[in-house]
């Protein structure tokens, strides 16, 4: 890969703002290489491996994703350019906000979270990070001045 550099930059970017990143290639699971805690709380892992597991299905070249799921988590997508097979990166959990108690307890009535497992849904959360501006996530994934290939429309 001509941008490999690059890739490995932007991945060590992610984790020194506490971003998980995972390459996907065809057929890994993505709940086996990347913490989704609050959807094992949930017992959700089967939409996480039904959205991420196959990039080459919904996804489209030279785009970056941001996708937000139920929970209200962020996450940045997109794939590889020019690999023999279908090669996303996925970065994430984030939220753009803090979630409030009520918030919480709110969301806890609504899957039915027994009370004396709420201080562990609070501990999911605790770990997620928190970006208010992800403008400069978002742009760090789109493509490089001088790159060939590299995503360079954001989508929602």
């Amino acid at each position: 890969m001509y941008y490999e550099k690059e890739l490995h930059y932007f991945l060590k970017i992610l984790s020194r703002m506490h971003l998980q990143s995972v390459w996907l290639d065809p057929g890994t699971v993505p709940c086996d290489r990347i913490s989704f805690r609050l959807y094992h709380f949930y017992g959700r892992e089967d939409i996480v491996n039904e959205v991420f597991c196959c990039p080459n299905h919904w996804a489209k070249e030279n785009t970056v994703y941001k996708l937000t799921d139920e929970f209200l988590c962020n996450y940045i997508y997109f794939l590889l350019p020019e690999t023999t097979e279908p090669t996303a990166i996925l970065a994430g959990p984030y939220l753009s906000f803090h979630k409030s108690r009520e918030e919480l307890l709110e969301e806890a009535e609504h899957y039915g979270v027994p009370t004396s497992k709420f201080s562990q849904l609070e501990s999911c959360y605790s770990e997620i990070p928190v970006f208010s501006d992800d403008t400069q996530i978002l742009m760090c994934s789109a493509k490089p001045s001088g790159a060939k290939t590299m995503p360079t429309r954001l989508s929602t």
